[in-house]
């Protein structure tokens, strides 16, 4: 992979589950986590998606077919889960809740190491998000469960 590629690989998309290996040359983030962390784990193994790349876990909603493997998986590779505050409170409720959680509010911009996330409000449900992950001059819009769109 060069310098300036950036790839996506789904590793699940419907309703029985939602996970998306996001890679640049220098590490991994996946969107959502919609697979126990044993089936995440072997999707990316046939995907070649190494695991050890990742730098964080976003989250897009609290959904079970988004969020269902987030607390194991990110525990287990001990990588931090970036989800809205609201989110964040309906995993919590649910003791899904990784040990390692960065909130935001839906439109907050941060960065985790060379990616660059623009975060923007999804009318699906209350506080759904997509991202836009920028590394240099790439860039991936991501959107699910769009609800309506404007």
């Amino acid at each position: 992979m060069s310098r300036s590629e950036l790839h996506i690989t789904s590793l699940g998309s419907g309703s029985s589950g939602n996970a998306f290996f996001i890679e640049s040359p220098n590490g991994a983030l996946l969107i959502d986590q919609g697979f126990s962390r044993k089936e995440l784990l072997s999707r990316m193994e046939k995907t070649n998606c190494d695991p050890a790349l990742l730098r964080g876990a976003l989250l897009t909603h609290e959904h079970g077919d988004h969020a269902k493997g987030s607390r194991v998986f990110c525990d287990t590779l001990n990588i931090p889960l970036y989800t809205t505050v609201e989110t964040a409170m309906k995993l919590k409720t649910k003791e899904s809740l990784p040990k390692k959680v960065l909130t935001f509010e839906p439109g907050a911009v941060f960065d985790i190491d060379e990616f660059h996330i623009s975060s923007f409000p999804v009318s699906h449900d209350v506080d759904t998000v997509g991202f836009n992950i920028s590394v240099d001059d790439l860039s991936i819009g991501f959107a699910t469960d769009c609800g309506c769109v404007n």
